[in-house]
């Protein structure tokens, strides 16, 4: 007896799910009139059908009845999410990560002095860029800017307004740059004359314009100087004993250089320093 109502619930559970396939079969094959037509996969549909007739239960927070318990942990069940995750991971592994972008450097590869560096930056197209951009906005500000009414203050006159702090940081920056590049240059001049001695240190403000004719000379002599605290160049005599017109004419030469004033907070002594005849020549 126990035998024949175990076969009984077996054929009634073979029965239902009969029933249920098939009615999928019919709900798939024939459309939703109250929906658009879509073009997706059978397997997307069958999801879709379990997903409207057998999860609202578990949705709305009812007990499930007996024939939802068969569902749970069937092969219908397994299939489905099975199907699901498949679904899942193709659509991550579709996905094309986007390459990392290229990296541009102003500067070629190697070591490089920070004065070659901050040469090559000035040179540069960004460079040139930023200062187009800088003055494009000062002249746009100063075209387009609306004087606001002015305060008076208890004496009668008037409170400035503000300026634009930002464009302000960026010329300030821009002609600090401009500075460092000068004094680049006077210490690249300062070197290129291959001064020695304590006044190697100090900077070229003025050079005066080379001779016409320049003197044919017979060796090289070096001159030994010394620059004053405000930069005028004082005593010039030839380290070797020579008084050929062209050691006469560097040292006339040599006299008409300026160099920069001594700080503040520095002892204002006298410099003295050594340059070949050749470079004040040059």
């Amino acid at each position: 007896m126990k035998k024949e109502r175990t076969r009984a619930k077996e054929m009634i559970l073979l029965f239902v799910l009969l029933a249920f396939f098939l009615r999928v079969a019919a709900l798939s094959i024939v459309p939703d009139p109250s929906k658009p037509p879509m073009q997706t996969s059978i397997l997307v549909d069958l999801i879709g059908i379990v997903d409207r007739y057998l999860l609202p239960v578990h949705k709305s927070g009812e007990r499930p009845s007996g024939g939802a318990d068969l569902w749970e942990g069937s092969l219908a069940q397994k299939i489905r999410d099975e199907v699901v995750l498949t679904k899942l991971a193709e659509l991550g592994l579709s996905e094309e990560s986007k390459p990392p972008l290229p990296r541009v450097s102003l500067f070629p590869s190697g070591k490089l002095e920070e004065q070659e560096k901050k040469m090559i930056l000035e040179n540069s197209r960004f460079y040139r860029e930023l200062g187009e951009i800088v003055y494009g906005k000062e002249q746009e500000r100063k075209l387009f800017d609306v004087p606001g009414p002015k305060t008076s203050d208890a004496k009668g006159g008037t409170i400035p307004l503000p300026e634009d702090m930002e464009a302000q940081r960026i010329i300030a920056g821009l002609r600090e740059a401009a500075k460092e590049e000068e004094a680049g240059k006077k210490s690249m001049a300062t070197a290129a004359l291959d001064i020695r001695g304590p006044a190697a240190g100090r900077k070229v403000s003025y050079l005066p314009p080379p001779l016409p004719s320049k003197p044919s000379m017979d060796g090289d002599y070096l001159l030994k100087f010394w620059i004053f605290p405000d930069g005028t160049v004082g005593k010039v005599v030839p380290l070797v004993k020579g008084d050929t017109p062209a050691v006469t004419a560097a040292i006339d030469h040599f006299k008409k250089f300026r160099f920069e004033p001594l700080p503040k907070g520095v002892a204002h002594v006298e410099q003295w320093g050594v340059i070949p005849a050749t470079s004040v020549l040059r």
